[in-house]
This record gives structure tokens, C-alpha cells and sequence, in this order.
């Protein structure tokens, strides 16, 4: 199946393989259903495989980085960074936002500690 065809180039979905992969490994996908076989699990999981990445391929969606800045009147004392998140999971970036915040304050209170020649308390 095709995910991308652009100027003569084009990127290829392997969907019978995905089927195989699908159901060796339990694949599914909504709307979910416990009269389905297998097989029909399967189908239906790669087929939602396939939409999610062509949706990739047509700029539906990116993958996006998470920085998080500690700073103090403009200049940086500290940095925590996650890279490789879909764009779409909105809610999960601000999780990571929340997460890596311990992160760059650590970084930023050693790095006032070496200016200050001095311990920063939490």
C-alpha cells in the first residue's frame, strides 16, 4: 500500500506483513470487540498502523522535542530536553514538561553553586 508518493518517489506500506507481525504479537485497534478473530484483530490493527502513518507521511502530524528552562532574568542555568514525541499527544507533553522540570532546576542549582563558590539549598 502506498503512504507517500511524491514526485516519483514513493514510500511503501508492507500491509500483509504487518497483518503477520499484527497477529503474532496480539495487535488491536478500536473500535474493539470481543466477537472479532484473530485475524480480523489483526486486519483491522494494521489498517490502523497504516492510517496513523500515512497521516505521518501527509504532515498530519510531527515528531516534536520537549524543553524545559530554568532561568533566572534571561540567562539559562539549567536545561532537561525529551525528543521523539508524536506532536498529537498533547497531554503527554506537558507530563514530560512536568517531569523533566526536577531536572533542569537540579542543573541549575549546580550551576549556581559553582558561580556562588557555594551550596544552593532546594
Amino acid at each position: 500500500m502506498i503512504l507517500s508518493d511524491d514526485r516519483g518517489s514513493k514510500r511503501y506500506y508492507d500491509y500483509a506483513e504487518a497483518c503477520r507481525i499484527a497477529r503474532r504479537d496480539g495487535w488491536n485497534a478500536a473500535p474493539y470487540s470481543d466477537s472479532e478473530t484473530a485475524g480480523q484483530r489483526a486486519a483491522k490493527a494494521a489498517m490502523a498502523d497504516y492510517n496513523y502513518l500515512k497521516s505521518w507521511c501527509d504532515d498530519r502530524w510531527h515528531y516534536v522535542g520537549v524543553i524545559v528552562t530554568a532561568s533566572k532574568d534571561g540567562i539559562e542555568l539549567g536545561r532537561a530536553s525529551v525528543w521523539g514525541i508524536e506532536s498529537e499527544a498533547e497531554a503527554h507533553l506537558l507530563e514530560t514538561a512536568n517531569e523533566l522540570a526536577p531536572e533542569a532546576l537540579t542543573e541549575a542549582r549546580a550551576t549556581l553553586a559553582k558561580l556562588c563558590d557555594c551550596e544552593v539549598s532546594a
